[in-house]
């Protein structure tokens, strides 16, 4: 049994870097546990959301707090610890009779919005004195998710709801504040979907058969969810997931997913741009602009079904980033005839890809060993001097990915890399973390104190301290 682990490191520039555990704590659980998204705010007070089945104690060794759920059925949840790791609040939402799943967590003007699928009469407000049910669309078969929005105070209380239901299965599954302040969301739909929360209707269909999903994308007014305008795009027989979505200055929409046919990428009906995998399966990079109309679509990565992208970040300069893992032979140049193939080193390596927001190729940084697997889990801007990479590695790892060489060599069967690269990319450091057995599941997140948040799992021990001391988790029996 693989048991969660929550770490907060906090940098403090000294002579060179010096780590500053704040504190580390283990997330118990009884059956099975997964994390959709991890923050941390401005005063390093930390948020975590994910789903569980059976009972989660959030609390610690002197203190439990037990959240309470189904043995078999998926119960969401949210909870926060304070700089030193107390727990602050925590509360459960399910009904005990559907699957809740949230799959994302975001923190915008000091608050916490998260997105995920949510079922039958739920109650989305922690206060045990107010009862506030999301509407939900039950009218062919009770129990299947509608997509939802759901936002919450840093003190976890509920501001405010989206729902978008329709009689089958929706998700919600990325979203974004443009800079001109317009929320735009993006999921994935079976039959049809009413994408206008309002009195008004905007009903979209899906072009598949039952139980194929197509993806949407939609955009609104942040304050009162005004419905602005919103599309779909799938295939009659294949799988589309929508994964990533940001904005550019120019209220742009860039979106990343996977598909497995030839798609249309063009929402307008007089007009066709139209694209398929190289294979079965592929990802694709597409982009909008601020009415929702196409402007351009690449295909991404390989077509083995093994590669993963794990996140997608634009920053102040219209940089676009692009990281995760690939197998394989993948040409990384997107914006021309010219090839820029790359071989991985190991089973899976991990990618650093940085493009303009056109989508043009700008460098990719690799990180690989012969035989084993990486992955490039998070990337975290310090300031405009440093750029942070946190990831999963095998055996022995080369952190530089330039001419020089600076290895890591993993504790167990798989361990946790930190990174640090100057504000160009040359390498300037690197950390591990791990214990004798395998560390998987990495999210990371930086606030803006510099303080690093570290969420996984851990299947035996594992030693929190980047140094020569020892600070350890370990699984109770």
């Amino acid at each position: 049994m693989k048991w969660v682990f929550l770490i907060a490191l906090s940098w403090l520039t000294l002579c060179g870097y010096a780590q500053d555990l704040r504190f580390a704590r283990s997330i118990h659980h009884n059956s099975s546990v997964d994390i959709a998204g991890m923050v941390m705010d401005h005063h390093s007070n930390t948020y975590i959301a994910g789903k569980y089945r059976g009972n989660i104690n959030v609390g610690d060794s002197i203190q439990a707090f037990v959240l309470n759920g189904h043995p078999s059925i998926f119960t969401s949840f949210l909870a926060s610890w304070d700089s030193t790791g107390n727990l602050r609040w925590a509360f459960a939402l399910g009904n005990g009779q559907y699957n809740q799943e949230i799959t994302g967590l975001q923190l915008i003007s000091d608050e916490l919005w998260v997105s995920g699928a949510l079922c039958g009469d739920l109650d989305v407000d922690p206060d045990s004195n107010v009862i506030q049910n999301l509407n939900h669309n039950d009218s062919l078969w009770a129990g299947l998710p509608d997509a939802a929005l759901l936002r919450y105070s840093t003190e976890g209380r509920y501001l405010k709801g989206l729902n978008l239901g329709s009689p089958l299965n929706d998700y919600l599954t990325s979203f974004t504040i443009r800079p001109d302040g317009k929320l735009v969301v993006c999921g994935t739909l079976e039959g049809y979907i009413d994408l206008n929360p309002d009195t008004g209707q905007y009903w979209i269909v899906n072009v598949g058969t039952l139980g194929v999903l197509d993806i949407f994308m939609a955009c609104y007014d942040t304050a009162d969810y005004h419905f602005n305008w919103g599309f779909r795009m799938g295939t009659p027989q294949g799988t589309e997931n929508l994964l990533y979505v940001v904005a550019d200055s120019s209220n742009h929409t860039l979106i990343a997913g996977t598909f497995t046919e030839t798609m249309d990428f063009n929402p307008s009906p007089s007009a066709s741009n139209s694209m398929g995998p190289d294979g079965s399966f592929g990802y694709f990079i597409a982009r909008y602009n601020q009415q929702g109309e196409y402007i351009t679509v690449r295909r991404m990565l390989g077509n083995t079904g093994f590669d993963e992208l794990a996140g997608m970040y634009l920053d102040e300069n219209q940089n676009l980033y692009l990281w995760g893992s690939f197998t394989d032979t993948v040409d990384f140049n997107l914006s021309g005839p010219v090839v820029f193939n790359q071989i991985a080193n190991g089973h899976h390596d991990g990618f650093v890809w940085k493009m303009q927001s056109n989508l043009n190729f700008q460098w990719l940084k690799v990180y690989g060993s012969p035989g084993n697997n990486e992955s490039v889990k998070g990337l975290h801007f310090h300031g405009m001097n440093e750029i942070w990479l946190t990831g999963e590695f095998q055996g022995i790892l080369d952190c530089d990915p330039g001419s020089g060489m600076a290895q890591l060599t993993a504790t167990g069967g798989k361990d946790y890399f930190i990174i640090r690269n100057d504000g160009q990319f040359n390498y300037s450091g690197a950390f591990h973390l791990g214990g004798s057995g395998n560390e998987q599941k990495l999210r990371s997140y930086l606030n803006t104190s510099s303080r690093l948040g570290l969420l996984g799992t851990y299947a035996s021990n594992f030693d929190c301290d980047l140094g020569s001391d020892t600070v350890m988790l370990e699984v109770s029996a």
